[in-house]
């Protein structure tokens, strides 16, 4: 699935439910992580702040879009956030404004949840997006502003914090505001992007676009255009695009298959990239949206 071409473009391949026999009518996952692991088990976190929400961690049926393993944040106050599955099918998950990560076993098949702790952490200014790296020894964690924190997944501390900067993007490079959820691809580190601007913050239009980072350095090597995929959402999906917003990227590297969804969207979407012939930097900053 990795990319070469600084634009890349979409192309569905299948479609499956996001959510089985909503009563609602509409998809209750406010999704905010979306993992694979080894053995293609898929993972999801969803937030919300008693609105009704699944809000915790579950196990998705991708042909039903059943949810077959779960388990329930454990603290009331607690948003839920991003989350990655580590080698050991230990699961991480951030939490929006708590400074808290919860961790949880996955056992059994299908898999079945237990809460094991949740640890105090101090990363940045919130918990937005997290992955790791192939071996699992680091975690990749954004905090809504242009900085992509390197964490050791053994003791939760900060090692680095790099910024997040498109060296093409003017004559200095453009940092990348609002990275959220995070997926390795390859070794690449992929997000959505969730753009805020202005003080206070405010959400600014949303963005249907992937960014393609260098965890390394921070720097972006590529953008992802998934303009359109939002159209293959019905109409009350598409009405309510200030909390709908195009969030969920998950990988299976063995099978090479790249998920993507968003928050409470009726389906998950298998896709596959390809090359797009467009290649100007203000064209991704204008399709893109990209915050100021």
């Amino acid at each position: 699935m990795p990319a070469s071409s600084y634009v890349s473009v979409f192309r569905v391949i299948e479609t499956h439910p996001h959510c089985a026999g909503a009563a609602s009518g509409r998809c209750t996952a406010f999704t905010e992580g979306l993992s694979f692991d080894a053995e293609g088990n898929l993972y999801e976190s969803t937030g919300g702040y008693g609105n009704g929400n699944i809000r915790g961690v579950r196990v998705l049926n991708l042909t039903s879009g059943a949810t077959v393993g779960e388990q329930m944040l454990p603290a009331s106050g607690q948003f839920a956030e991003g989350l990655t599955v580590l080698p050991d099918n230990r699961l991480l998950q951030l939490t929006y404004r708590e400074n808290q990560v919860n961790e949880y076993r996955a056992t059994g098949d299908p898999p079945a949840l237990e809460h094991v702790r949740t640890a105090s952490v101090r990363f940045g200014q919130e918990g937005w997006g997290l992955t790791r790296s192939l071996d699992g020894s680091v975690l990749y964690v954004t905090d809504s502003t242009d900085v992509l924190l390197h964490v050791n997944a053994s003791t939760l501390q900060v090692m680095r914090r790099v910024p997040i900067v498109d060296p093409r993007m003017g004559s200095s490079g453009r940092h990348i505001y609002g990275v959220n959820e995070l997926e390795l691809v390859g070794h690449e580190v992929w997000g959505n992007v969730y753009p805020t601007c202005g003080t206070p913050r405010t959400l600014c239009d949303h963005s249907e676009c992937i960014v393609r980072i260098d965890p390394a350095s921070g720097n972006v090597r590529g953008w992802v255009d998934f303009t359109a995929l939002l159209d293959r959402e019905p109409r009350s999906v598409r009405a309510d695009i200030q909390n709908a917003v195009f969030n969920g990227i998950a990988y299976h590297a063995d099978s090479d298959r790249l998920l993507v969804t968003g928050k409470n969207w009726d389906s998950i979407y298998r896709v596959a990239i390809e090359p797009s012939s467009q290649s100007d930097p203000s064209h991704v900053a204008s399709v893109c949206r990209l915050a100021a």
